[in-house]
């Protein structure tokens, strides 16, 4: 076994035994943290001078931010969310969550067109879900690598990228790749 496929494999151990935990946390303490996350951020300059917000819709037991997503929209913020198109990842605005359909994988995604572009946008903030974050930072996705090769074709983006989750994801070393992009800063509530 080479040494990239030995490191697969331990990526493809680590998602499983860290989806497993995440799903392991229960309802109650999920919704007290999702209601801590906006707490928190309300509390950071990166998000209270944002003027655009690329989210995510959560899925299973993804950290919810659906309140975020609301309170930046009542605040007047440019909101996007994610849509995978020819396996590319794209945001795209949204103006209130009854623009949201049913996407891939169960996932909601935005119904309109108008695509993010940073000419749009002088403070960004990106939101990035995740399995697990190490104390270096890293951040693990489920591995279809569609924030990293976004964030590599926008790299003007990665200062303002917070990923977020839950403090029982953090793990003491992540595998990580040369692809994998670490996050400017983890938010673990």
């Amino acid at each position: 076994m080479n040494a990239l496929s030995g490191l697969t494999a331990e990526k493809k151990e680590c998602r499983k035994r860290m989806r497993a935990l995440r799903d392991a946390i229960p309802e109650e303490d999920r919704n007290a943290a999702a209601g801590r996350l906006l707490g928190a951020l309300r509390e950071m300059d990166a998000y209270t001078t944002c003027d655009c917000l690329l989210t995510y819709a959560p899925i299973r037991s993804e950290l919810d931010v659906s309140a975020v997503t609301a309170d930046a929209l009542s605040q007047g913020k440019a909101v996007y969310l994610p849509r995978t198109e020819a396996g590319e990842m794209t945001f795209y605005r949204i103006t209130s969550e009854a623009d949201l359909v049913p996407g891939e994988y169960g996932i909601c995604v935005p119904a309109g067109n108008d695509r993010f572009s940073s000419e749009k946008c002088a403070a960004p903030l990106i939101l990035l879900p995740g399995l697990a974050f190490d104390s270096a930072g890293n951040r693990m996705g489920y591995g279809g690598g569609y924030y990293d090769r976004y964030l590599e074709a926008h790299p003007e983006l990665i200062p303002h990228t917070i990923a977020v989750g839950y403090v029982q994801q953090m793990t003491e070393a992540l595998p990580v790749e040369g692809t994998d992009i670490r996050p400017a800063q983890l938010l673990l509530v």
